[in-house]
Parts: structure tokens; C-alpha cells; sequence
């Protein structure tokens, strides 16, 4: 059992910040991810900018290894100093094969891995010959920079890229004990994109034309409305033994979702009326979208959409900054204007702490309870 994880930052310069929270009824501060085996060390930035952001890489590391259930650690499975020292010098292609084979020892969600990989893959290939072979220290910061420039087309997408580079790098410069210079590199700001809510009336037009234009993207919008599922996960991933009580409630276990929780949900009379008949004759290990027991494109859904965009739009079913993900936004602003009960929106979208659903409320535009609490008149 664990508590919210907070950035704490000192009251005056020479003060270090952390990680607090609670652990198994114990408080414990991080100020660095020796922990879990990561060489963050937030109080070693020289700016507060860069320090915030290593806190908030930190914050985010703990988070993923506590719901994976590896913290802290077990000391055997920590790198060694004589390990490390001992590996140094390593070819700049060696030493981001050798990151990624030491991050899958720490058996890392398939995503996780996937786009670890995929960034390797990305920065090889970008890399020369002569490049490829430079000693890892060797490794020119303008040359990290110039290869992210390649996904500048939106700050979100150069970000995340830069985030991914970041720890493979990371890693590589711990298995080389010398200094990671990725965290140097530009970041870039820019407003996040929302997922703007519908209005109803509009959004049982768009619905009744899914129906006749797609029917599992149809299934998929309606799921992510009226059971609140992420659509490209926890949708993607139906399958009918997660279908309980005679289709009356979806069960998904903590690895299912994003939340890293048991979650239970409702199916609406709506939703249940079409998948009764659909996978009845499914066995419970079989996907309802694909009808077997096989994993689906984690794209699957997002390729339908971009398929029917243009034309949605066009018949102005569809507002530009509208995705199938404003069907779970349009969910969250109705529930939340109907209880204002911000602890049962929480538990409604999965959402793994109350924090998140508060930031959440706040980039669609809505009041959260404490901030309702804060400026509430006294007499």
C-alpha cells in the first residue's frame, strides 16, 4: 500500500528536493532513483527548470515501478560500481543495444519497451558509421539535438521522443559510468491538445452515423462514453471473460489498465443490448473486435478514426479538436456537473490518484473540489 507521490522543494537554496510518500505504513523520501536502480539525481541540476523536470521523471519512474511491485529494488538486482567501472568504453551502438537488454531484465510493460526500442532503432539508423563507432563519452550533444529535430512537427510528439531518447541514453551512460548529456537537450513548450467534450445532441448525431459507417468503432466510441474505458488499451483489450453478470459489468485486473488497480465497471443497457448477442458466442479468452483469441494492432482503432475524419468533418459531425477520446471527456464533464463529486469521477475513470482526476477537470475547462474549498466564503 502506498500514498499520492509528492515533489517536495526546499524553502530556501541550499535545501535538497524529493520524492515523499508512504510505503507499506512507512514515510519514505527519494532524492534520486538509486532505489530502482536509475541515475536521476534531481539536486544535481543547475537550473530549477532542469531539477523540476528530473523530479518529475523521478516521480514518474517510483510510480512505475511501485504498481510493478519492483520497489525497492532487491540489492542483487542494483548495479554494481565494479559492474559499472568495468564497462566502460563501449562503442555508442554497443551501449544502446546493452540499455535495452538491461532494461528488459526489469520486465517493463510491452508499450514501455516497444517505444524504447523503436527509438534505438530511429537513432542507429540516423547515426554514421564512424559515429556508431565512437566510444559512448564520445557522443556529441548538437548531434542528439539535431536527430530530435526530426519529430518537431508538435511539441507533444518532440517530447515524447525526447523523453524516450533521454532514458535510453540514460542507461547507456550508466553502463559507460560517464555523464548522460540527453537531458540537455531543447525542450519545447507548447499548449496541450484537448480532446474537446461534445455536445449531446451532436454526439448522438456523430453515433448514429458510426453505426452505419463502422460498427466496431461505433462499439468503441459507445464504451469509451458509457463505461469510460481508455479506447486504445482497455477497449482494444475486451475480451468476454472480462464481461460479468450477465454483461452488466466489465472486470479488468490491476496489469489491464493504466491505473494499475482492479477496476469495475458498468455496462449501460445500451451497450449491453449490442454486445449480449455479439459475444455469446465468443469463449471467454476471445477479443470481441477481432473474434479471437489473437491481440489486435494497438493502432486498430486509431486507423478507423483517421480513416473517417476527413469526412466527418466535412458533414460537420465532427469539430476539429475532437477525437474518439472526447467521448471519455464528455462522460467526465457530465458526471461531474451532475454530482460534483470529484472522488466518484476518480473511481469512474480509473484514474490512479485524485490529483490526476483534479488536473484532469482543470484542462476541460471545469472546477475542481479543492479549489471549490480554498475560495469558499466564510462568515
Amino acid at each position: 500500500m502506498h500514498t499520492d507521490l509528492k515533489i517536495k522543494l526546499p524553502k530556501n537554496e541550499n535545501g535538497r528536493a524529493y520524492i515523499e510518500f508512504y510505503f507499506n505504513g512507512k514515510r519514505i523520501r527519494e532524492y534520486t532513483g538509486r532505489s530502482i536502480g536509475l541515475p536521476i539525481e534531481p539536486n544535481k541540476a543547475k537550473s530549477n527548470e532542469k531539477r523540476l523536470e528530473l523530479l518529475m521523471e523521478l516521480k514518474s519512474a517510483l510510480s512505475i515501478h511501485i504498481k510493478q511491485g519492483k520497489y525497492p529494488l532487491e540489492p542483487e538486482k542494483l548495479p554494481r560500481v565494479s559492474e559499472t567501472v568495468k564497462e566502460v568504453g563501449y562503442p555508442v551502438e554497443e551501449s544502446l543495444r546493452r540499455a535495452i537488454a538491461n532494461k528488459e531484465k526489469l520486465k517493463l510493460s510491452k508499450r514501455y519497451m516497444s517505444d524504447l526500442k523503436e527509438i534505438q532503432l530511429q537513432f542507429t539508423s540516423f547515426l554514421n558509421e564512424d559515429e556508431k563507432r565512437l566510444p559512448f563519452k564520445d557522443l556529441r550533444l548538437e548531434r542528439i539535438e539535431e536527430f530530435l529535430t526530426k519529430f518537431s512537427s508538435s511539441s507533444t510528439y518532440y517530447m515524447k521522443k525526447r523523453s524516450d531518447l533521454s532514458i535510453l541514453v540514460t542507461t547507456a551512460a550508466k553502463i559507460n559510468n560517464c555523464r548522460s548529456i540527453a537531458r540537455d537537450t531543447q525542450t519545447m513548450k507548447g499548449k496541450a491538445t484537448l480532446h474537446k467534450a461534445y455536445e449531446k445532441s451532436a454526439m448522438r448525431k456523430l453515433l448514429s452515423y458510426l453505426k452505419t459507417r463502422d460498427k466496431q468503432l461505433h462499439l468503441c466510441c459507445l464504451f469509451t462514453y458509457g463505461c469510460w474505458l481508455r479506447p486504445h488499451v482497455e477497449v482494444l483489450s475486451l475480451r468476454k471473460g472480462h464481461f460479468k453478470s450477465d454483461y452488466t459489468e466489465i472486470h479488468l485486473s490491476g496489469g489491464e489498465n493504466k491505473s494499475g488497480k482492479v477496476r469495475v465497471v458498468y455496462v449501460p443497457e445500451y451497450i449491453r443490448a449490442i454486445i449480449k448477442p455479439l459475444a455469446d458466442g465468443l469463449s471467454d479468452n476471445e477479443n470481441i473486435f477481432s473474434g479471437s483469441s489473437a491481440n489486435l494492432n494497438r493502432f486498430f482503432f486509431t486507423t478507423k478514426w483517421k480513416r473517417l475524419r476527413a469526412e466527418l468533418l466535412f458533414k460537420k459531425l465532427l469539430e476539429p479538436d475532437q477525437t474518439i477520446y472526447s467521448f471519455r471527456h464528455t462522460a467526465a464533464v457530465e458526471v461531474y456537473k451532475k454530482t460534483k463529486d470529484i472522488y466518484l469521477l476518480q473511481r469512474l475513470m480509473g484514474h490512479s490518484s485524485i490529483t490526476v482526476t483534479q488536473k484532469y477537470l482543470r484542462s476541460l475547462g471545469q472546477f475542481d473540489i479543492q479549489e471549490l474549498m480554498n475560495h469558499s466564503p466564510t462568515l
